[in-house]
Protein backbone atom coordinates (compact mmCIF):
# COMPACT_ATOMS: atom_id res chain seq x y z
CA UNK A 1 0.00 0.00 0.00
CA UNK A 2 2.86 2.16 1.07
CA UNK A 3 6.42 3.30 0.25
CA UNK A 4 8.61 4.50 3.00
CA UNK A 5 8.73 8.49 3.30
CA UNK A 6 11.63 9.89 2.46
CA UNK A 7 12.80 13.35 2.29
CA UNK A 8 10.35 15.10 -0.27
CA UNK A 9 7.43 13.21 1.50
CA UNK A 10 7.30 16.03 4.10
CA UNK A 11 5.47 17.92 1.28
CA UNK A 12 3.33 15.46 -0.14
CA UNK A 13 1.58 12.19 0.53
CA UNK A 14 3.14 8.52 0.27
CA UNK A 15 3.07 7.12 -3.23
CA UNK A 16 0.93 4.08 -3.96
CA UNK A 17 3.07 0.94 -4.86
CA UNK A 18 1.46 -2.10 -6.21
CA UNK A 19 2.27 -5.53 -5.17
CA UNK A 20 3.62 -6.39 -8.43
CA UNK A 21 6.45 -3.72 -8.14
CA UNK A 22 6.93 -4.89 -4.46
CA UNK A 23 7.64 -8.78 -4.79
CA UNK A 24 10.62 -9.57 -6.55
CA UNK A 25 11.97 -12.63 -8.60
CA UNK A 26 14.11 -12.71 -5.60
CA UNK A 27 11.28 -12.76 -2.80
CA UNK A 28 9.15 -15.25 -4.92
CA UNK A 29 12.32 -17.82 -4.96
CA UNK A 30 13.27 -17.42 -1.71
CA UNK A 31 9.48 -17.61 -0.64
CA UNK A 32 9.18 -20.65 2.44
CA UNK A 33 12.46 -20.45 3.45
CA UNK A 34 11.41 -19.86 6.63
CA UNK A 35 8.27 -21.70 8.68
CA UNK A 36 6.59 -18.43 9.51
CA UNK A 37 3.58 -17.57 7.33
CA UNK A 38 2.06 -14.29 5.95
CA UNK A 39 -0.81 -14.61 8.38
CA UNK A 40 1.39 -15.35 11.23
CA UNK A 41 3.96 -12.12 10.44
CA UNK A 42 0.70 -9.97 10.49
CA UNK A 43 -0.14 -11.27 13.96
CA UNK A 44 2.91 -11.20 15.40
CA UNK A 45 3.42 -7.48 14.29
CA UNK A 46 -0.23 -6.12 15.56
CA UNK A 47 0.45 -8.49 18.79
CA UNK A 48 3.58 -6.70 19.31
CA UNK A 49 2.80 -2.77 17.80
CA UNK A 50 -1.02 -3.41 19.66
CA UNK A 51 -1.75 -1.91 15.93
CA UNK A 52 -3.96 -2.84 13.01
CA UNK A 53 -2.21 -4.41 10.08
CA UNK A 54 -2.90 -2.31 6.65
CA UNK A 55 -0.13 -4.12 4.39
CA UNK A 56 2.21 -6.85 4.58
CA UNK A 57 4.91 -8.61 2.42
CA UNK A 58 7.30 -10.55 2.31
CA UNK A 59 11.19 -9.75 2.03
CA UNK A 60 14.54 -12.08 0.60
CA UNK A 61 16.43 -9.57 1.71
CA UNK A 62 18.46 -7.47 2.61
CA UNK A 63 19.86 -9.45 5.32
CA UNK A 64 17.74 -12.43 6.01
CA UNK A 65 14.45 -13.14 4.92
CA UNK A 66 11.54 -11.00 6.89
CA UNK A 67 8.23 -9.95 6.42
CA UNK A 68 7.49 -6.32 6.48
CA UNK A 69 3.91 -4.98 7.77
CA UNK A 70 2.83 -1.97 7.75
CA UNK A 71 -0.04 -1.17 11.37
CA UNK A 72 -1.90 1.96 11.69
CA UNK A 73 -2.18 3.20 15.52
CA UNK A 74 -3.30 6.11 17.43
CA UNK A 75 -3.36 7.76 13.66
CA UNK A 76 0.10 6.85 12.65
CA UNK A 77 1.36 4.08 10.15
CA UNK A 78 4.48 2.12 11.46
CA UNK A 79 6.39 -0.13 9.82
CA UNK A 80 7.64 -3.23 11.62
CA UNK A 81 9.84 -6.09 10.71
CA UNK A 82 8.97 -9.89 10.96
CA UNK A 83 11.49 -12.53 11.31
CA UNK A 84 10.68 -15.30 8.39
CA UNK A 85 12.68 -17.88 10.74
CA UNK A 86 11.01 -17.16 14.05
CA UNK A 87 8.01 -14.46 13.87
CA UNK A 88 10.60 -12.19 16.30
CA UNK A 89 9.43 -8.65 15.95
CA UNK A 90 13.05 -7.39 14.93
CA UNK A 91 12.19 -4.10 14.16
CA UNK A 92 9.44 -1.28 14.67
CA UNK A 93 10.21 2.32 12.86
CA UNK A 94 9.36 5.29 14.08
CA UNK A 95 5.59 5.62 12.69
CA UNK A 96 4.41 8.94 10.17
CA UNK A 97 1.03 10.40 10.88
CA UNK A 98 -1.80 9.35 8.60
CA UNK A 99 -2.25 12.66 7.28
CA UNK A 100 1.00 12.20 5.29
CA UNK A 101 -0.86 9.09 2.71
CA UNK A 102 -3.31 10.46 0.00
CA UNK A 103 -7.19 10.80 1.03
CA UNK A 104 -7.80 7.34 -0.32
CA UNK A 105 -5.10 5.50 1.27
CA UNK A 106 -6.63 7.18 4.66
CA UNK A 107 -9.64 6.07 3.57
CA UNK A 108 -8.50 2.55 3.32
CA UNK A 109 -7.27 2.56 6.38
CA UNK A 110 -10.88 3.51 7.73
CA UNK A 111 -12.24 0.57 5.44
CA UNK A 112 -9.63 -1.70 8.08
CA UNK A 113 -10.74 -0.77 11.02
CA UNK A 114 -14.61 -1.01 10.48
CA UNK A 115 -14.13 -4.60 8.40
CA UNK A 116 -15.60 -7.52 9.77
CA UNK A 117 -12.60 -9.18 8.65
CA UNK A 118 -8.75 -7.71 8.77
CA UNK A 119 -5.54 -8.16 6.91
CA UNK A 120 -5.02 -11.63 8.15
CA UNK A 121 -8.17 -12.76 8.20
CA UNK A 122 -8.13 -12.38 4.37
CA UNK A 123 -4.30 -14.25 3.99
CA UNK A 124 -6.25 -17.22 6.11
CA UNK A 125 -8.44 -17.17 3.83
CA UNK A 126 -6.56 -17.41 0.59
CA UNK A 127 -4.30 -19.49 2.43
CA UNK A 128 -7.64 -21.77 2.58
CA UNK A 129 -9.34 -21.25 -0.67
CA UNK A 130 -6.47 -21.23 -2.87
CA UNK A 131 -4.03 -23.90 -4.09
CA UNK A 132 -1.19 -21.15 -3.08
CA UNK A 133 0.82 -19.73 -0.37
CA UNK A 134 0.17 -15.90 0.02
CA UNK A 135 3.38 -13.74 0.25
CA UNK A 136 1.83 -10.09 0.00
CA UNK A 137 -1.19 -8.74 1.39
CA UNK A 138 -2.94 -5.18 1.14
CA UNK A 139 -6.59 -3.24 0.97
CA UNK A 140 -6.45 -1.67 -2.57
CA UNK A 141 -9.24 -0.40 -4.50
CA UNK A 142 -9.93 -1.99 -8.16
CA UNK A 143 -12.56 -0.49 -10.60
CA UNK A 144 -13.97 1.96 -7.37
CA UNK A 145 -14.35 -1.61 -4.78
CA UNK A 146 -12.09 -2.20 -2.38
CA UNK A 147 -10.83 -5.14 -1.51
CA UNK A 148 -8.07 -6.78 0.58
CA UNK A 149 -5.25 -8.27 -2.51
CA UNK A 150 -3.89 -10.78 -1.49
CA UNK A 151 -0.83 -12.34 -3.56
CA UNK A 152 -0.17 -15.95 -3.49
CA UNK A 153 2.64 -18.20 -5.01
CA UNK A 154 1.01 -21.15 -7.07
CA UNK A 155 3.36 -23.53 -9.26
CA UNK A 156 6.18 -20.81 -9.16
CA UNK A 157 4.31 -17.71 -10.32
CA UNK A 158 2.06 -14.91 -9.00
CA UNK A 159 -1.45 -14.91 -8.26
CA UNK A 160 -3.77 -12.25 -6.83
CA UNK A 161 -6.88 -13.42 -5.03
CA UNK A 162 -9.80 -10.73 -4.10
CA UNK A 163 -11.06 -10.90 -0.74
CA UNK A 164 -13.93 -8.29 0.71
CA UNK A 165 -13.56 -6.86 3.90
CA UNK A 166 -17.29 -6.83 4.90
CA UNK A 167 -17.93 -10.29 3.84
CA UNK A 168 -14.79 -12.35 4.26
CA UNK A 169 -14.74 -14.87 1.34
CA UNK A 170 -12.56 -14.44 -2.41
CA UNK A 171 -14.92 -12.44 -4.61
CA UNK A 172 -12.28 -12.68 -7.66
CA UNK A 173 -8.66 -14.23 -8.40
CA UNK A 174 -6.54 -13.28 -11.46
Amino acid sequence: MVASPDKEATTSPVRFISLYERVTPKDISAFGAGPVSLDEAIADAQRATNGTAVDAEFKAGPGKPHYVVWVTKDNRLYRSTVDAENGAVVGAAHGFTLHRLNPSERADVGVIEQAKADLADAVAIAAKDSNGEPIAASLEREEGIRAYHVSVIEKGALQTLWVSPDNPTIVAAN
